[in-house]
C-alpha cells in the first residue's frame, strides 16, 4: 500500500510539473498575442492618419512645392499629431533618412536608426516597428516614377496602454492559477 502511494505521489507531482509548464507557456503566448493584437489595432488607427497626410503630400507635390517649405503641410502634420492624444511625434523623412518635416510634443527631433531602417527598407507600404515603450507606424511615399521618396513616421507612446496591459496580465494570471488549482485537485484525487 505504501508503494502505491509513493508511485501515485510521484505521478501526481510529475503531472503537476507538466501542467505548470503548459499553463506557463499558454500564459506567455496569450500575453504576446494580446500585445500583437493591441499593436495592430493602434497601427490601424495610425494608418488612417498617415494616409490622410499622404493625400496632402500628393497635393503639395503636384504643385511642385518642396515639402520642407510647404507651411500648410507642416500645419497638417501638427494637426494630425493632436488628433490622437498618445501620438508624440509625426515626421517625414526622405529616402536618405533626413528629416524634412517634424511635428513633436517634446523637444527631440530625431527618429531612431532602427525605425529609419524599417521605414526605408520595408517591403510593406504600411509598416510598423514596436518596442517596449513606443510603437512606430508609417507609410512609405513614392515619387511619380514609383521610386521610394521617403516615409511618414508616426511615434505612438504606449504608456497609455500600460494600465490595460497590467489588467490583462492580472486576468491571465488569475485564470491560469484557477485552472491549475482545479486540474491539480482532479489529478490528485
Amino acid at each position: 500500500m505504501r508503494a502505491f502511494f509513493e508511485v501515485h505521489l510521484r505521478l501526481v507531482v510529475t503531472v503537476w510539473i507538466i501542467l505548470m509548464s503548459v499553463l506557463g507557456l499558454l500564459y506567455l503566448m496569450n500575453y504576446m498575442k494580446f500585445d500583437s493584437v493591441m499593436s495592430n489595432v493602434v497601427s490601424s488607427k495610425l494608418d488612417v492618419i498617415s494616409s490622410s497626410l499622404k493625400t496632402s503630400m500628393e497635393r503639395v507635390d503636384r504643385m511642385g512645392i518642396p515639402f520642407e517649405s510647404a507651411d500648410n503641410l507642416k500645419d497638417q502634420f501638427n494637426h494630425a499629431r493632436t488628433r490622437a492624444s498618445d501620438v508624440s511625434a509625426i515626421s517625414l523623412v526622405n529616402q536618405n533618412g533626413e528629416l524634412l518635416i517634424h511635428s513633436s510634443s517634446t523637444q527631440g527631433t530625431n527618429v531612431p536608426p532602427e525605425v529609419l531602417r524599417r521605414a526605408l527598407t520595408s517591403n510593406e507600404v504600411h509598416w510598423s516597428y514596436n518596442n517596449d515603450a513606443q510603437l512606430y507606424s508609417g507609410l512609405q511615399t513614392f515619387d511619380s516614377f514609383g521610386n521610394l521618396s521617403g516615409s511618414i513616421v508616426i511615434e505612438y507612446d504606449k504608456s497609455a496602454l500600460f494600465g490595460v496591459y497590467a489588467l490583462v496580465k492580472l486576468h491571465l494570471l488569475e485564470a491560469t492559477v484557477v485552472i491549475f488549482l482545479i486540474t491539480a485537485l482532479i489529478v490528485f484525487l
